[in-house]
């Protein structure tokens, strides 16, 4: 019964639950339009402008369908992030610096690439995916304890 409260609780702060929730919270990236909250020693990222979550969910959903064939991508641990990241690296890389990895301001860098680029379908998937596949994400530990 806890549980149904803090998920009703839960969707009622975060109606509009920030895409890039898991990334902002593993500190690879930050957000202009991101709040973090805590209910219940649980951390949640909400978006706190509509339009910017839409062209999130834009940015997103083409990545998607670009990433879904990457032979890396399937059926791997941790795909969600591994392309959201990746893909943010590669922008980034692209448009302005290749050896910075923390992305400061996704949704500025998402309308820098839209602008760039004239639409995010035209983004340049072939020059992005290399950062994808490289992202490797955090090591899962063994729980056998060592000898």
């Amino acid at each position: 019964m806890e549980q149904d409260i803090f998920r009703e609780v839960y969707q009622q702060v975060h109606a509009r639950t920030c895409l890039f929730q898991k990334s902002i919270l593993s500190f690879l990236c930050s957000c202009s339009h991101s709040h973090k909250t805590c209910i219940a020693e649980r951390e949640g990222i909400k978006c706190q402008d509509e339009l910017a979550q839409k062209q999130c969910i834009e940015f997103i959903e083409i990545m998607q369908e670009k990433g879904r064939f990457s032979a890396k991508l399937k059926n791997a641990h941790g795909s969600h992030i591994r392309l959201q990241v990746g893909t943010l690296r590669g922008l980034n890389a692209l448009l302005n610096n290749p050896d910075i990895n923390k992305i400061d301001d996704v949704y500025g860098l998402i309308l820098q690439a839209k602008t760039h680029f004239n639409d995010l379908d035209q983004l340049p998937f072939e020059q992005i995916l290399p950062h994808i596949n490289r992202y490797q994400g955090r090591q899962r530990r063994s729980r056998r304890p060592k000898k």
